[in-house]
């Protein structure tokens, strides 16, 4: 038995390394990443590294034991097969880490099976940059090693390998996330598809539940007529709207309306994510980080309106979740009415703009019932911004290049001032949507706010959804209530509320109480402690990250690091 176990160590030695590597260059380039571009120790990340790599270097060894001692002439298949699937996973995992700067996450995998070929095919091509060579030299030099494996015995031959890793990250700047996960590829693909897989498994159970919850509140509202709107923007960074400060006139027409005291703008709100699917569960449900409740037994924004005698309406301009298994497709099919711009199979040329809904808008002003609520879920500035507005909506020349640019956002102009533009495009689209359904009832409140931020350039020489231990803009967002004169002169103690909640600290998973109280509904599960215009309002711990981390815990590290 010694004398095979001696045989397969001096067998397998080429293999083995194979391995090593496949496992070894990912973490190493993390470990080297974080200490050279971000100055974090690299004596406690390397020992995460060791915690992920050594396990599954054991199974490894393991497996490859016993093959060889059953059939010497085959186990190496075997091996060479978990050699490709971790080059796969490690390499996709790289990918991800190169462009979204974290490590393999459960909401990736959201996103993938979530998204059709259109949006799929734009979302890729958003992110094939130079970053993504640095992935193809790690399957090339996969490639290289296992061509020359019994060459890679000498220990010089493999410390010469692996300095090009340290050549690598010295010669690029990867924004990669400070902290480093201790599992290995296998078991972070694993538990992050059987999370996924479990939702899928527990969307058949929703519409039951929400049927139970249905009988367990009361929502009463005592208005003869009223339109009530909710706006669901999408990817709007605030500090790009001129209603935030902005140096450009962005929103003009939401501009207008604050100065003839109709639009009254909260200067502090933000997302409890950095990515759209786990926010909208927040936004239209009873579920919050500090309350316990599971989505499947929370209360649903579509009931408690249905139930106190508004007609129901949902339109979007993005897929149906349903076609995925996404629990929330469960809250949007409640509605009486629901449409959307296209299918979750429409691979069209390109994504329709937010104009396709204002037919679906002016069909629900015709509708002869006295009292509506609309959510209206917005496409807004999600990448690629150029590819939000159509061209007479280019307010801003893509190669402007203003002095209050930061000089990351100098270099990447272009998509600075097409996100711009974006935000025109999407104040048109606002002021469309409120003149024609004021046009049929005056009696109408309005709630515009976005999904989360975005990440634009300010620090981090990075676009998109970012997460907010690197730039907490990914969920600082707009967040505003639009009231006509009619509800203004009937809802005058609501109006003073609103007027004295504009600067107080809020987070928008509790917007649910909130609306309740704006579109005058008694609701019996009401809570007034998280109604931002509610007198009874309390401040709470804003938290926003899995590792229970509040907003104003990471805007103070980001301000002390400006690196970070």
């Amino acid at each position: 038995m010694l004398k095979k176990v001696k045989s397969f160590i001096s067998d397998i030695q080429g293999v083995f390394f194979l391995f090593l590597f496949s496992q070894g260059f990912p973490f190493l380039f993390y470990v080297w990443n974080n200490y050279h571009n971000k100055g974090v120790g690299y004596i406690s990340e390397f020992e995460k590294m060791l915690t992920g790599l050594i396990p599954v270097l054991g199974i490894f060894l393991g497996i490859g034991l016993i093959g060889y001692i059953l059939s010497k002439k085959h186990y190496k298949k075997i091996l060479y097969f978990l050699i490709i699937l971790n080059f796969i996973f490690n390499g996709i995992e790289l990918g991800v880490y190169l462009n979204f700067a974290i490590q393999i996450v459960p909401e990736f995998f959201y996103i993938v099976f979530e998204t059709n070929k259109n949006e799929a095919l734009e979302f890729v091509g958003s992110y094939c940059n130079w970053h993504l060579y640095i992935v193809l030299v790690y399957f090339l030099l996969g490639i290289i090693i296992y061509k020359s494996r019994d060459k890679f015995k000498g220990v010089l031959s493999r410390i010469f390998l692996f300095t090009i890793i340290p050549l690598i990250v010295y010669s690029s700047n990867i924004e990669g996330s400070l902290y480093m996960k201790k599992t290995h590829i296998f078991k972070s693909m694993y538990r992050s598809i059987k999370r996924y897989r479990g939702e899928m498994e527990d969307l058949k159970n929703i519409d039951s539940s929400f049927g139970k919850t249905y009988n367990k509140f009361t929502a009463i509202n005592n208005e003869k007529e009223a339109t009530y709107v909710l706006i669901i923007g999408e990817s709007f960074n605030r500090n790009h709207s001129s209603l935030y400060g902005y140096k450009r006139d962005t929103q003009p027409y939401l501009d207008s309306q604050v100065k003839s005291g109709n639009l009254y703008v909260f200067k502090d709100v933000i997302s409890p994510h950095y990515f759209t699917r786990e926010t909208l569960k927040k936004l239209v449900t009873t579920t919050a980080w500090d309350n316990k409740i599971k989505f499947s037994n929370s209360i649903n924004l579509v009931d408690i309106m249905k139930k106190a005698g508004f007609k129901t309406y949902w339109l979007s301009n993005q897929e149906d979740f349903a076609f995925k298994g996404a629990s929330l497709s469960s809250v949007i099919h409640r509605a009486d009415e629901v449409e959307f711009t296209e299918s979750y199979y429409s691979d069209t040329k390109d994504k329709l703009m937010d104009e396709a809904l204002l037919p679906l808008v002016d069909k629900i002003s015709r509708d002869k019932n006295r009292k509506k609520f609309i959510v209206i879920h917005l496409f807004g500035s999600h990448r690629e911004y150029i590819k939000r507005y159509p061209k007479e909506f280019t307010r801003y020349n893509l190669n402007e290049c203003p002095s209050f640019f930061s000089e990351i956002q100098k270099r990447n102009k272009e998509m600075v001032n097409a996100y711009d533009n974006s935000i025109y495009y999407n104040d048109f689209i606002i002021k469309n949507i409120i003149t024609k359904l004021e046009k049929t009832n005056p009696n109408m409140a309005v709630l515009y706010l976005s999904d989360h931020g975005q990440s634009l350039g300010e620090k981090i020489d990075y676009f998109g959804n970012l997460d907010p231990n690197r730039e907490p803009s990914g969920v600082e967002i707009p967040f505003m209530i639009w009231t006509s004169d009619t509800y203004k002169i009937n809802n005058r103690s609501i109006i003073e509320n609103i007027k004295e909640s504009e600067n107080k600290p809020y987070i928008s998973e509790d917007i649910i109480y909130t609306l309740v109280n704006l579109y005058n509904v008694n609701f019996s599960k009401e809570q007034e402690n998280k109604s931002i215009i509610n007198k009874n309002f309390k401040e709470k711990r804003r938290v926003v990250t899995e590792r229970n981390e509040t907003y104003e815990e990471l805007r103070g590290k980001n301000e002390e690091n400006p690196n970070v």
